[in-house]
């Protein structure tokens, strides 16, 4: 069974995952529709590109998620 703090730090880290998703897809729509006369190639090209940039920021916020989780539980 895990713990209250386990469960809340994977809910934290699904909801910023969800809520990057968005706004990299968001980013990416918009991009393709201002520069690439809104083909779904580009707007899905700009989405992996986006995903891989944001790869160390999911990372980074992870990390400092762990490390807020870890140190509630110690106390």
């Amino acid at each position: 069974m895990t713990d209250k703090n386990t469960k809340k730090c994977i809910l934290t880290k699904r909801i910023i995952n969800i809520i990057t998703s968005v706004i990299l897809v968001i980013i990416a729509e918009i991009i393709s529709e201002k520069f690439f006369d809104e083909s779904f190639i580009w707007a899905l090209t700009m989405m992996i590109i986006l995903f891989i940039i944001f790869i160390p920021v999911r990372l980074f916020i992870d990390k400092k998620a762990d490390a807020y989780y870890e140190q509630k539980t110690k106390l």
